[in-house]
């Protein structure tokens, strides 16, 4: 993928222009999208949900919460292979209900 494309990508003012544009690349420059390194505006707020079995098993107070998914419980998702552990987050809080099915 071109740079230029890339940082088109990375710039969408929405997570609906990215997914547009994110799903109508072919295999190989999706999977070329996200490296190693990338930068976020500083300020930048994020926003993550975290299925969970009843309010009453989850602490939202401890920070083991707020991490990525312990390795023994990754599976394979979206941007990662099954066993590698990925914290998903999003930049709008309105799409964060379709993830965990709500």
């Amino acid at each position: 993928m071109t740079e230029a494309r890339e940082f088109r990508l990375m710039e969408c003012n929405s997570i609906s222009e990215f997914l547009t544009m994110f799903f109508g690349l072919g295999k190989k420059e999706k999977q070329s999208v996200f490296s190693e390194r990338m930068y976020i505006k500083k300020g930048t707020e994020f926003f993550r949900v975290r299925r969970a079995k009843g309010f009453n098993n989850s602490n939202i107070f401890d920070d083991n919460e707020w991490g990525p998914v312990p390795l023994k419980y990754a599976r394979q998702g979206r941007f990662n292979a099954d066993g590698q552990s990925v914290l998903y987050l999003a930049s709008s809080s309105e799409y964060l209900g379709r993830e965990v099915g709500l």
